[in-house]
Formats: C-alpha cells, sequence, structure tokens
C-alpha cells in the first residue's frame, strides 16, 4: 500500500499524515503508518468538524505514544506471532544452543496451543486470562487423553513463546496465568512397565541376535546391516543408559576402547565423549560402558570412518527414528515378551532398565547420575522405589545390639 499524494473533496488534511473525512453522517479517521506501510482507520463517532477535528488530534497523539514505545497499531494472529518465535528458536538450532528434537517439541506444543485459542486471534487482543482454562480445553479436544505433565510442559512453551512476542512489542501481556494444576506425582508403576525385566532383557538380547544373523548369508545384505546397528543399539543402550538421540549423535571419533582386569578376568569397557551440543541438557560428560565389544563388532560391519556416525548405514545419516522403532517392535515380538503392546516399551525403556540395573547393584544416586546426564535427585525420586527387590530389601533391614552398646547392620 502507498500513501495518498492527492485528497478528495471531502477530505480534511490535518497534518501531513492525518485526514479525516465523512462517510455518511459521521467523520472517520485515517492516519498513514509509516514503518507499517498501512492507514490506520477509524470512526470519531461524531457529526460535528470541529469535534471531529479535536478527536482526530487526540488519536493522533495516543497512536504517536504508542509508536514511540514500540507498539505497532496493526496485531499479527497468534499464528504469525508463532511462525515468528519458531522461526526464532530455528537460530538456536544452528548456533547449537538447542537441539533439532527440542524445536520439534516446541512446535508441537505451539500447535495445541493454536488449537486452544485459534489461529487468527490478534496477539495484541490477548489478555492474561485467555489461556485460564486450557488444561480443560486440551482434555476436551483430546477426550481426556492427555495427562497433566504434558500440559504442563506445553504451558511452559507457550509462555516462553509469549514473553519473546512481548519483548518484540507484538502484545500486551508477558505472559498466561494459566489455572494451577494439581502436583504431578512420578508414575513410577508406569516406568515399571515401560522397561525390562533382567529375564526379559536376555531374551531381547537373543532375539536381537536370531533377527539379524538371519539374513547374514541372504543376499538382502543391507537389511541384514540395519538389523545388525539395531541389534548393537539395543546392547549399547541398555549399558550406557544414554538417551535416544546422545546415541543416535554419537561418532566414532566420541569413542575409544579400553581394556582393564578385573578380578583375573580382562574386560572391554568403551570411554564415550557426550558432547554439550548432542545432550539433551546442553553438557558434555564422559562415561565407561561395559559394551566396548559391541561397538568394536559394529565397527567390523559398518567399516565407517572416525568423523562418521556409529548408528547409521552409510556413515552420513543417522537411522530414522521410524526405521529404529520399526525393527526395535519386531524383536521385542520375537522375544516374546508378555504385554509388550500396553506397556510402551520403546527404545527409552533400555535406559530405564540401565538406570534400574545399577541401582540395584548398589551404585550410589550421584555415580547414576554423572553417568546419564541427570540430576541427583531426577534418579532418586523416580527409580529408588521402582522394584520390589530394593522394596524387600528396606522392608527386612535389621541390626543387632552389642553389648558396648553400638548397633551394627545385620
Amino acid at each position: 500500500m502507498l500513501k495518498k499524494q492527492t485528497f478528495a473533496d471531502n477530505e480534511i488534511k490535518i497534518n501531513d499524515d492525518v485526514v479525516i473525512y465523512k462517510r455518511g453522517n459521521y467523520w472517520q479517521f485515517r492516519m498513514w503508518l509509516n514503518e507499517e506501510q498501512k492507514y490506520a482507520r477509524q470512526s470519531l463517532r461524531t457529526r460535528s468538524q470541529v469535534t471531529a477535528v479535536e478527536k482526530a488530534n487526540d488519536t493522533y497523539l495516543d497512536i504517536q505514544l504508542d509508536r514511540r514505545q514500540g507498539k505497532k497499531y496493526f496485531s499479527l494472529t497468534t499464528k504469525q506471532g508463532v511462525e515468528q518465535y519458531i522461526a526464532h528458536r530455528g537460530k538456536d538450532v544452528d548456533t547449537g544452543l538447542i537441539v533439532s528434537g527440542r524445536l520439534s517439541t516446541i512446535k508441537t506444543h505451539l500447535q495445541h496451543f493454536l488449537s486452544v485459542i485459534g489461529k487468527e486471534a490478534k496477539l495484541r487482543e490477548l489478555g492474561r486470562l485467555d489461556c485460564e482454562d486450557y488444561f480443560y480445553q486440551r482434555h476436551k479436544l483430546t477426550n481426556g487423553n492427555v495427562k497433566p505433565v504434558t500440559i504442563q510442559n506445553e504451558q511452559s512453551t507457550i509462555n516462553a513463546c509469549i514473553m519473546w512476542l512481548f519483548r518484540n512489542n507484538e502484545t500486551a501481556i508477558d505472559k498466561f496465568d494459566f489455572k494451577k494444576l494439581p502436583k504431578i506425582d512420578i508414575d513410577n508403576e508406569g516406568i515399571r512397565r515401560a522397561t525390562f525385566t533382567s529375564d526379559e532383557y536376555i531374551k531381547l538380547c537373543r532375539a536381537a541376535s536370531k533377527y539379524a544373523n538371519e539374513l547374514a548369508t541372504s543376499e538382502k545384505q543391507d537389511e541384514y546391516l540395519v538389523r545388525t546397528i539395531v541389534r548393537r543399539y539395543i546392547l549399547i543402550a541398555a549399558n550406557s543408559g544414554m538417551r535416544v538421540g546422545e546415541l543416535m549423535q554419537l561418532r566414532w571419533c566420541d569413542i575409544s576402547i579400553e581394556r582393564i582386569k578385573s578380578n583375573g578376568k580382562e574386560k572391554t569397557l568403551a570411554r564415550i565423549t557426550v558432547r554439550a551440543e548432542t545432550s539433551k541438557v546442553r553438557k558434555s560428560r564422559i562415561l565407561y560402558c561395559r559394551a566396548g565389544e559391541q561397538f568394536e563388532k559394529l565397527q567390523k560391519v559398518t567399516k565407517h570412518a572416525d568423523d562418521e556416525l556409529i548408528f547409521s548405514a552409510n556413515g552420513k545419516t543417522r537411522l530414522t527414528q521410524r526405521t529404529l522403532l520399526y525393527h526395535f517392535h519386531n524383536i521385542v515380538g520375537l522375544a516374546g515378551i508378555q504385554n509388550s503392546d500396553t506397556r510402551a516399551l520403546v527404545p527409552y525403556s533400555l535406559r530405564h532398565f540401565m538406570i534400574t540395573q545399577r541401582i540395584m547393584s548398589g551404585l550410589n544416586f550421584k555415580a547414576v547420575a554423572d553417568m546419564c546426564g541427570t540430576s541427583i535427585n531426577q534418579i532418586e525420586k523416580t527409580y529408588y522405589h521402582l522394584n520390589d527387590e530394593i522394596r524387600y530389601t528396606n522392608a527386612m533391614a535389621d541390626y543387632k545390639r552389642n553389648a558396648d552398646g553400638t548397633i551394627t547392620p545385620v
């Protein structure tokens, strides 16, 4: 749109940017906004020319004041605002501040927000209480198939978006006042169902071996390679406790093999460097795991270079999540693990398995937390009461009183 240079007979120029004109019986206001390349228009709601001039001057001063404060007259829609925020967070992926998986989560959260608030709602018209019933609306849209912890995470993302838009003068509010959700209790039993017992893990390993080796001498060598990668992935994930995203971004240069003697036996350990840019918590860490020989066996099959991806058929592109899930579920089915369809068993379950096993072996929480790249508090509140074996041990704990008055655990 271009600014008018000529005026009709019924238009009265107030200044270089403002004109009033009559439409029907009422005077109208029109002001050119150079920054937005549009006209601001509104009714002055008067039939008197003198009053119209006074109101036009007042409106002009109000708009100018807002413009000095960085406020825009025209509002973006919520959809446009969300698109701008996502583009902004996309730069954080490029610079390594967040991982691509986190950006995908942000996109999903904000799509749910748009489904509740509406894509065409004006940002500048949003009020702090407009999402007060967000929890109810999300429940309604999903027929109750959404967890409070999911809603809580969505609300955090939404307010981060709103705060960014507020700082860029696109909203009049800096956050929504969401209704307080009930305290979320960690579903320990849910986590327990979503991992493997020791016996199930043995079955899983045997099934993974059979699943891969049945194609070893076939003509389907590309398929054999993928199955072998998934087999080794299962063994390495269960021993390292690394997150799926961390494993999928692991390169051969991040691994070194070390052999040590323990109780007269030689053990092969893998020294793994988890780079900050591949970690969910953006912190680097070094860990040792007992799957050293698994890396060696995988390297013999893939023959990748040091700077190439480990869990990749060609070293350049990592296995897709869909491919990993497809073969993982095939192996779980082949293992005959009971109720696997209702227990939400996924590759992340191997991390749960490793953490549980390390706790049951007597490793302290700090050591487990350091290996897995999480907090001691998270380990304690999520996993400590997970297994009946630990519950039994706690219940059976006893002591004896010595003659000198001291106490000795028994």
